[in-house]
């Protein structure tokens, strides 16, 4: 085997798998060594190169590019052996020598050791390619993904939340997240395909978004297996196992019922103006930690809050206020993260809803929902 391709080309492709296999294998166990071994074949075909590998956390992953094969062949490789190098040459030369691999780009010349027993990898990966249910374009999946995924509390971005899509029986398909205190929803409408199943899968939003970032191609195909869910572009494939048990699939489930609640109090509010107006309010606490007391009156929000540098409170105008009083107090540091991002998100009004120690938050097309259940009453910092 030998071939002839761009070397930033060939690190992406390489860069793909190392970092899907080992992402995977930390949010699955935070104390895993990153310096194992990434065994993967190394494909080359007619005009291009292909790299596979499978794992326990990863089922299978793929990534092809375009290259000149001055001889076809295949090898398994170490992928993490490729992680050092620094390709300045603008082409890299590989070369399968029979146990070793040669690779030359410019002043570097590099050889690497093969594994020898290339069936043992080749029998992890699956007998054919991943079947695919719908297609969305990337920079729609970009979008949704910039919808809902977001973390509510600063202690909580050392990890990579969760991205779920949600079919329905009726077609429907739904972007959806959470982190200890929030979840969020948003319906996806660009896409192609139907799949009137009630289905929900789920990937971490750290390898979603390399997926999103290294993929050349300008859609994306998702399937719904069993046990795993696949992401396919024209250079990128990726099945990823699906854990036993999703809490998120309980929360959508009872925000269905939330919404139906008699007993919640429902307003219209600005949610820029919220949240300048909880940054007000936030000049005197202590910590984030405090607490907001949140209650309607006269059509307005009131905000209230006590700390080190005294009291401070204040207001924004609501409208269409509809339901039974329902006064809140809420975590300041959690809801203020909370609205900013709904205000990046929602140009106009959006619509509120309290049900007893919980927020309700849509746009006005009801396109999107968020929830918040940092109550103060019920909050334990993490």
């Amino acid at each position: 085997m030998k071939f002839t391709m761009n070397s930033k080309e060939f690190m992406r492709l390489v860069g793909i798998v190392d970092f899907v296999s080992r992402d995977s294998l930390t949010l699955k166990n935070r104390k895993a060594s990153t310096d194992s071994a990434i065994y993967a074949v190394l494909i080359a075909k007619k005009d291009k190169i292909i790299i596979k590998s499978a794992s326990e956390n990863v089922f299978y992953i793929k990534t092809s590019g375009s290259a000149t094969v001055a001889k076809k062949g295949k090898c398994t490789i170490d992928i993490s052996a490729f992680s050092g190098f620094n390709l300045k040459a603008k082409d890299v030369t590989v070369e399968d020598t029979g146990d070793k691999l040669k690779v030359n780009c410019g002043r570097l010349k590099s050889v690497l050791d093969i594994k020898s027993d290339i069936t043992e990898i080749e029998d992890s990966l699956p007998d054919k390619e991943p079947d695919t249910d719908i297609s969305l374009p990337i920079a729609g999946l970009s979008d949704a993904k910039n919808h809902v995924i977001f973390s509510s509390h600063d202690s909580e971005i050392e990890y990579s939340l969760p991205f779920s899509l949600i079919t329905t029986k009726k077609g429907s398909v739904y972007a959806c997240s959470n982190d200890h205190y929030c979840t969020s929803i948003h319906k996806i409408k660009d896409f192609k395909g139907k799949l009137k199943l009630k289905e929900m899968r789920t990937i971490p939003e750290s390898i979603l978004d390399r997926i999103i970032r290294s993929t050349l191609d300008k859609e994306i195909s998702f399937g719904f297996g069993s046990e795993s869910f696949t992401l396919k572009t024209n250079d990128i494939t990726l099945t990823y196992p699906q854990p036993e048990y999703d809490a998120l699939a309980d929360v959508v489930e009872a925000m269905k019922d939330w919404r139906n609640k008699k007993s919640s109090l429902t307003f219209e509010v600005n949610p820029a103006d919220l949240s300048d107006k909880i940054e007000e309010v936030g000049s005197v606490r202590d910590d984030d930690d405090a607490k907001i007391d949140l209650k309607i009156k006269d059509k307005k929000l009131i905000l209230n809050l006590s700390g080190a540098l005294g009291e401070a409170k204040s207001y924004v105008n609501v409208k269409n206020i509809s339901g039974k009083k329902n006064d809140l107090s809420v975590v300041y540091g959690v809801f203020s993260s909370f609205v900013s991002h709904i205000s990046a998100l929602v140009e106009e009004k959006c619509t509120i809803t309290t049900i007893q120690n919980l927020v309700l938050v849509e746009t006005l097309d009801k396109n999107t929902c968020f929830t918040f259940t940092a109550i103060a009453d019920d909050y334990e910092e993490e």
